[in-house]
């Protein structure tokens, strides 16, 4: 729940492997100018090299600054790999995201993976309600009803951390296709639009749990109770018989 601004430096991750390139090539560009300043002092104060030598001397002198360029080139490209090390805000926000340092302190990231969420809170806000695709059917009509009498279609929710006060929303967006998740089984997703103002901060995060309703209308009271034990019948009974 903290306040950041866009920017801010939330985090900064480690690549073994990029600080010991750095490393090295920091102590290869170091040695490099070693020799170089020898070089150079020995061209300059000694007077009984041969023009040979002098010659030879004067070639290693001007290898040893490609060398110094080449490696400074590759310590500013290592440099700015390390910079996209560093996580910042992309806006001003609120970090949303629980128990970061616990998730994150000294534990492996994988590329792309999400590390923090930050929300704008003076924008709009959604709940991510993943749904049961058995009961899509029933959503979905009562969504086109909604739509053609030009009303949004009701959302009562609770949270489980407040189980005992009930908020409202409104379905945003009910998407078209089913995901497997875990023991949830196929669940198609549904945007629910609510008012964060409802809430305290501490009360809304990415990951907070939460059990929704969905207006669908009014049925029969034994259509609440056993349409699970109807839909079962039709789909696994009635319809290999068919």
């Amino acid at each position: 729940g903290i306040d950041v601004k866009a920017g801010q430096l939330l985090a900064t991750l480690r690549n073994t492997d990029l600080e010991v390139a750095l490393t090295d090539i920091l102590g290869r560009k170091a040695s490099s100018e070693e020799q170089l300043v020898s070089t150079q002092r020995a061209l300059l104060e000694d007077n009984k090299i041969s023009a040979d030598e002098r010659t030879r001397m004067s070639g290693r002198v001007a290898q040893l600054r490609r060398e110094i360029e080449s490696l400074e080139e590759q310590r500013k490209l290592f440099l700015t790999k390390k910079k996209y090390l560093e996580v910042r805000s992309p806006i001003d926000g609120v970090i949303v995201t629980w128990q970061v340092r616990d998730r994150l302190l000294l534990r492996p990231v994988e590329k792309g993976q999400v590390l923090l969420a930050v929300a704008d809170k003076t924008g709009p806000w959604e709940l991510e309600v993943h749904m049961p695709d058995d009961r899509l059917g029933h959503v979905n009509r009562a969504a086109a009803l909604a739509h053609q009498d030009g009303r949004e279609l009701n959302v009562d929710y609770v949270l489980a951390t407040d189980p005992g006060t009930r908020h409202s929303g409104s379905v945003k967006e009910i998407h078209e296709q089913a995901e497997v998740r875990g023991e949830a089984g196929n669940t198609v997703m549904v945007r629910i639009t609510i008012d964060p103002s409802n809430h305290e901060r501490e009360e809304l995060g990415a990951g907070a749990t939460v059990t929704a309703r969905i207006a669908c209308g009014k049925r029969s009271l034994g259509f609440v109770w056993f349409h699970d034990v109807l839909a079962f019948i039709q789909s696994q009974i009635l319809f290999r018989l068919w």
